[in-house]
C-alpha cells in the first residue's frame, strides 16, 4: 500500500529538515527561490525571470487538464427575413 495522495516521500522529507536546519525553521525554497529572482540587483533579463517565475508557478498552483466534454445537442433554429418599414 503507497502513501496517501499529497504526502511527501521519505526523500522529499529528509532534504526539506535538513534545509530547514541550515536555513532556519521558516525555510521555504519556493519562496526563497522567487525572492531570488524579484531581486533587482540579480542581473537577470526579463526572459529569464520569466522563466523563473514559470519554473516556480506549478509548486503554488495545481496544473491544469485538458477535460473533453461529449454532448449531444439539438436546437431549432428559425431564421426568416422581414421587410424594412419605411
Amino acid at each position: 500500500m503507497g502513501s496517501r495522495k499529497g504526502s511527501p516521500n521519505k526523500n522529499k522529507h529528509g532534504l526539506e529538515a535538513r534545509l530547514r536546519i541550515q536555513f532556519g525553521k521558516d525555510f521555504d525554497v519556493v519562496m526563497n527561490a522567487a525572492s531570488i529572482v524579484s531581486d533587482e540587483k540579480n542581473d537577470l533579463s526579463d526572459k529569464e525571470r520569466f522563466d523563473c517565475y514559470m519554473k516556480i508557478a506549478p509548486y503554488i498552483y495545481p496544473q491544469k487538464k485538458a477535460i473533453d466534454v461529449i454532448a449531444d445537442i439539438q436546437a431549432k433554429v428559425e431564421y426568416g427575413w422581414e421587410k424594412p418599414k419605411k
